[in-house]
């Protein structure tokens, strides 16, 4: 399946920037209606090169249902216990909850559990399931990795 995106024009103020992925030309065109009449003068509709369940982060393309165990997680921990993983959520995650309880949801989906500290998260792109974000988490392990020591 080809997706398309609308984009920052060349040499515009845009140049560079991404404003949504669609799966059809129809759905990046009716997109694309939506912008400020200024908006669309710097931007433009072109078919992307990225594929269904794949998104561009830092000129990397990564590939998502390639889901990992949070024992996985936490063993590819850096030298300062910090892991960092992609994890989709629904949109109602966020909104049924407080910041917090958003943060443990982060926490429990990418090293199930919420002892997961220093959580920061980017959304990077959306989920083939509707309403649903795919989202880059953070995090420093260290009280997970003790809790299992006290075990």
């Amino acid at each position: 399946m080809k997706l398309y995106e609308i984009v920052g024009s060349k040499d515009s103020e845009f140049d560079g920037m991404t404003f949504g992925q669609f799966t059809s030309e129809e759905l990046a065109e009716a997109g694309y209606e939506t912008l400020p009449e200024e908006f669309r003068e710097e931007t433009e509709i072109k078919a992307s090169g990225l594929k269904v369940n794949t998104v561009e982060v830092d000129g990397k393309v990564i590939s998502f249902p390639a889901y990992r165990e949070p024992e996985d997680v936490i063993a590819s921990r850096d030298e300062d216990n910090y892991v960092e993983g992609y994890v989709q959520l629904h949109i109602s995650d966020m909104i049924d909850n407080d910041y917090e309880a958003f943060l443990d949801i982060l926490a429990e989906a990418l090293v199930g559990s919420s002892l997961l500290m220093d959580v920061n998260y980017d959304v990077v792109g959306m989920a083939d399931e509707p309403n649903t974000l795919i989202f880059k988490v953070t995090g420093d392990v260290s009280n997970i990795l003790d809790h299992e020591d006290e075990e």
